[in-house]
């Protein structure tokens, strides 16, 4: 354990303005709706799905955020256990891709003739 390197104030500089980007953007589609994300989205759709996934891991950190602490109040969870983690981890992106998958199984359902665009 004393092996690891501790990161510099560069790297803690780079995770502070990433964190204050990414805020900034949650923010604003809070004010203005998903609408506010999607026109501010520019550049080729390679970039576009890059900047969604910031954001998701952003979205996806203020959660484990909001839900360690009550997993350790609340279940008794060693949360300082790697594999209690990882697993929390996990098994949010499986609640994500499930919510994703029927909500648009539910849409085929209704009917929807929409369509996934490229802005």
């Amino acid at each position: 354990m004393s092996n690891l390197p501790f990161p510099g104030f560069d790297t803690l500089q780079k995770v502070q303005v990433w964190a204050a980007k990414q805020s900034g953007t949650f923010l604003k589609i809070l004010g203005n709706g998903p609408v506010a994300f999607l026109e501010q989205l520019q550049g080729l759709p390679d970039e576009k799905l890059a900047e969604a996934v910031k954001l998701f891991a952003f979205i996806l950190l203020i959660c484990w955020l909001i839900t360690v602490p009550l997993d350790y109040a609340i279940w008794h969870l060693d949360v300082t256990d790697v594999g209690v983690v990882l697993t929390g981890i996990i098994m949010s992106l499986i609640y994500t891709l499930v919510f994703c998958a029927c909500l648009h199984l539910i849409a085929r359902l209704l009917m929807s003739k929409t369509e996934l665009k490229v802005v």
